[in-house]
């Protein structure tokens, strides 16, 4: 259940107190304070791609390792929404930070990061992350947006800063477009199918670094965005190495210098680098 259902709920509207367990929500914003009793508490800023909350952390139920909540990191919440002047805040019990393999899509995007206009792209990006069948394929896209920067950069950056989608949250707009044209037009194998997924999902994530708004950063006047599509996936990949090194450099392949070898690509990646071509028309 996304944080919008848990708010728009009836039991949570009629309700005082609204008991939630394990709410995946990632940290957008934090600072500590100490009440007028002089007890210190932390004040978080949760969301997930359709909603964001407050949450309260007071020290003395916790153990001291628990305190060190990080932005951007995603945690499992237990507690309750308590009412406070006329609001709604998580008065937490208990946090736990969530596994990498257990992280759910809708906490990957923070709803204040996409405007009003574009707040159906994180529900694209969930609905398009779903149609993939693979474990290792769904972990890689995790732990590609897990980092805070790569996510918010994917989010709102443009496509490109002058040929297509070259408006704000363009870049993430450009590959869910193609994403769901992969699965639209079928054709593909289960298999060549959610690689195309991926593909399509992280062909462009170099710009998530080499853009800001609509200019090119410190990264991008030196650097191309596929370049910085490789340092971004290097790690990555590099743990799906241990477990399929063939799919790591099929995706991999996706990157390369026209001239370079394999002359002959995957259906996958003929597939995503065609509707990319397209969508400059």
């Amino acid at each position: 259940m996304s944080l919008a259902e848990i708010q728009n709920s009836v039991d949570f509207v009629c309700s005082s107190r609204f008991v939630v367990t394990d709410l995946q929500l990632r940290v957008i914003g934090k600072e500590d304070r100490v009440s007028q009793n002089g007890a210190p508490y932390s004040v978080l800023k949760l969301a997930d791609y359709s909603a964001e909350c407050t949450c309260l952390m007071w020290w003395n139920r916790f153990q001291w390792t628990n305190l060190t909540i990080e932005y951007g990191n995603i945690y499992s919440f237990s507690g309750e929404f308590v009412e406070l002047k006329n609001n709604y805040v998580l008065d937490s019990k208990s946090v736990r930070l969530v596994d990498p393999s257990a992280v759910k899509p809708e906490v990957l995007f923070a709803q204040r990061w996409l405007s009003n206009d574009h707040h159906n792209l994180g529900q694209r990006f969930v609905s398009i992350f779903n149609k993939i069948s693979s474990p290792l394929l769904k972990g890689l896209i995790v732990d590609v947006f897990l980092s805070p920067v790569v996510a918010l950069g994917f989010a709102t950056n443009q496509g490109s800063l002058g040929y297509h989608h070259n408006w704000q949250h363009g870049l993430m707009q450009h590959s869910l477009e193609l994403a769901e044209q992969v699965v639209s037009q079928g054709a593909l194998s289960p298999f060549d199918r959610d690689t195309a997924i991926v593909v399509a999902l992280v062909h462009d994530i170099g710009k998530a670094v080499t853009t800001s708004g609509a200019c090119r950063t410190q990264v991008g006047n030196f650097q191309p965005h596929d370049m910085s599509a490789l340092e971004l996936l290097a790690e990555p990949l590099g743990r799906l190495d241990r477990h399929n090194a063939v799919v790591a450099n099929q995706i991999r392949a996706f990157f390369k210098p026209q001239a370079w070898f394999p002359q002959v690509e995957l259906p996958a990646i003929q597939k995503v680098r065609q509707l990319d071509r397209d969508s400059y028309v």
